[in-house]
């Protein structure tokens, strides 16, 4: 059969038509789905950024305790809060890492904030928080070993042992936002076990935390996701996963994680508390070295009070061999970061027993200096401070 040129141009006409019909449906689905991704993204990002600004105030509040000039214990954080009380007291490494309240008692109040006061989300819950047990200030200094990982020392080498998103930090804090699906009718204020809007953190966690890939914010195993996108219950396992990641539509179920999760990271410590322990060499103490922590430890020199005795220091008067070195299961007290003559002063059986002389270096140039490095696996760029030893000022770049 032979078609005029009309008939052609329309069957291509009406082909091209058709073509172009099911391009508009298939954009109409993408654009559909593209809007709704759209404004799912931007509310999450929208209530995150209220969560952080949050989050951020509580973090600021535990570093400046932390880093406090007179602690003794400086760089080390205090325990969870497990009894809603405001106070993390003393905790064992399993409830070091299992999330508990923000411990505002402990942490230091901001100038412009109601002093030692919870700190809220925007959903008005109490925020939580979790620590490396290595990092918790009720671990005596008498007890860090370096083959123990729940009790290593805190310095450089020390990156903590929580997990966020897969990469080690010291500590986490969440605000855990509104309830999600059974979580709406079992939290604590619906069951009158609420202080000051705080839950008792061993028997509701899972009321308030969630989990994500595998990672539960309510659990004991230290691993913690953050809810930055999209999430939703997979059907056919049971389990929370990103959206994304659920290629069947008909398997996607509720939104199954609305946690916001703040790390602080051990750059976010060290970088300042170099400077603390240079300063704690730079401070004279009566009656111990303050230089060394321990007595005739700097090899050749007599003990002082002062840093006369490594003005003119051999360049590795401050190798790790000439100091001593906690190993094993040996206690710091037995390998003599106490002072000989008896002194227990807490800074320098701090500075010994986190083994912070490994990290330091004599530099004898025209200004001697003893300094410190973070680098780059610890910090976005190289660190360094140097504590002069003409005035003892202490300069970091």
């Amino acid at each position: 059969m032979r078609y005029s040129r009309g008939q052609v141009q329309g069957y291509i006409l009406i082909a091209t038509l058709a073509i172009l019909m099911a391009l508009g449906v298939a954009f109409a689905i993408k654009f559909a789905q593209a809007t709704q991704r759209d404004f799912d993204q931007p509310a999450i990002e929208d209530y995150r950024a209220a969560a952080l600004n949050t989050l951020e105030q509580a973090r600021v509040r535990l570093l400046v305790e932390a880093l406090e000039p007179s602690n003794d214990k400086p760089g080390e954080l205090t325990c969870p809060d497990r009894n809603n009380s405001g106070l993390g007291s003393s905790c064992s490494a399993v409830n070091a890492r299992t999330a508990g309240l923000f411990p505002y008692n402990d942490a230091k109040p901001l100038p412009d904030a109601t002093p030692r006061s919870p700190i809220k989300d925007i959903a008005g819950e109490c925020i939580w928080y979790a620590l490396s047990p290595s990092f918790r200030n009720s671990l005596s200094e008498g007890s860090r070993k370096i083959t123990t990982p729940d009790q290593l020392p805190v310095n450089p080498a020390n990156l903590g042992s929580l997990l966020y998103n897969g990469n080690n930090v010291v500590a986490v804090l969440i605000a855990p936002g509104g309830p999600l699906s059974a979580q709406k009718t079992h939290r604590c204020s619906d069951n009158g076990d609420c202080v000051a809007g705080c839950p008792l953190p061993a028997s509701y966690a899972a009321m308030y935390l969630e989990s994500l890939e595998g990672n539960n914010n309510a659990g004991s195993t230290g691993a913690f996701a953050d809810a930055a996108f999209p999430s939703a219950i997979k059907k056919s396992l049971s389990t929370c996963a990103l959206k994304t990641s659920i290629l069947d539509p008909d398997d996607r179920g509720d939104p199954c994680s609305n946690d916001v999760v703040l790390p602080i990271r051990s750059s976010d410590i060290m970088k300042p508390l170099i400077r603390v322990v240079l300063q704690k060499l730079a401070t004279d103490v009566s009656g111990i070295n303050a230089v060394t922590g321990l007595n005739s430890r700097l090899s050749g020199y007599v003990a002082s009070t002062t840093l006369d005795t490594v003005r003119n220091a051999d360049p590795h008067g401050f190798d790790e061999e000439v100091f001593v070195d906690i190993k094993g299961s040996a206690s710091p007290e037995a390998n003599g970061c106490f002072d000989s003559t008896g002194g227990s002063d807490p800074r320098p059986l701090w500075l010994c027993a986190n083994q912070w002389y490994r990290f330091m270096r004599y530099n004898p140039g025209t200004k001697k200096s003893i300094s410190i490095t973070l680098n780059e696996s610890i910090a976005a760029a190289k660190y360094r401070c140097d504590l002069y030893l003409d005035d003892k000022s202490i300069a970091c770049q």
